[in-house]
């Protein structure tokens, strides 16, 4: 009646863009959503931890590519952040972007040049790719087009993380 014990809800846009990021791109690990910085954080994962030669040689040219596809494209600068974690036998690749200017072409270029560059070190689900329906694919990235145009509009207030378990993808709010 007055709202209270309500539990507050996550916006289910943000829930969607996150799934669909993961359901449609295998070679993803994990996204995550920021709501202090409102950025969007992608990780892939390595067999193989790079050196710092190598990290900062991916970065410069995905930094470039990236840089080039949104002149293409018509937006002015943004800002991206690349870093590196190391867990023993694994690197953990994340990049940073903020959540007003990314698109859906941007993050489907992306991940396939870290997958041409990274090659077999890079940990995926490679039959989910093969699995996939063409139709279940293009309909999941007709979600990250439009879930992405709505909460560039808003701002989104809770911390999501979304991981792929298995043949499972999982989203919640930290």
């Amino acid at each position: 009646m007055w709202g209270f014990n309500k539990q507050k809800q996550s916006n289910p846009d943000g829930i969607n863009l996150l799934a669909a990021i993961l359901v449609c791109c295998p070679e993803i690990t994990s996204v995550s959503y920021d709501p202090n910085t409102e950025t969007v954080s992608l990780t892939f994962t390595l067999k193989n931890p790079m050196s710092q030669k190598a990290f900062d040689e991916l970065a410069n040219f995905l930094g470039e590519s990236i840089a080039a596809y949104q002149a293409l494209e018509g937006y002015g600068e943004t800002g991206i952040d690349f870093s590196m974690d190391i867990q023993g036998e694994l690197g953990f690749f994340h990049i940073k972007r903020d959540l007003k200017t990314i698109s859906r072409g941007e993050i489907m270029l992306t991940v396939s040049l870290v997958k041409e560059r990274c090659g077999d070190t890079l940990i995926m689900d490679a039959t989910a790719g093969e699995r996939m329906d063409p139709d279940f694919r293009a309909a999941q990235e007709e979600v990250i087009e439009r879930t992405l145009g709505n909460v560039q509009q808003i701002k989104l207030a809770d911390k999501l993380v979304g991981i792929r378990e298995e043949d499972h993808v999982v989203v919640f709010n930290r």
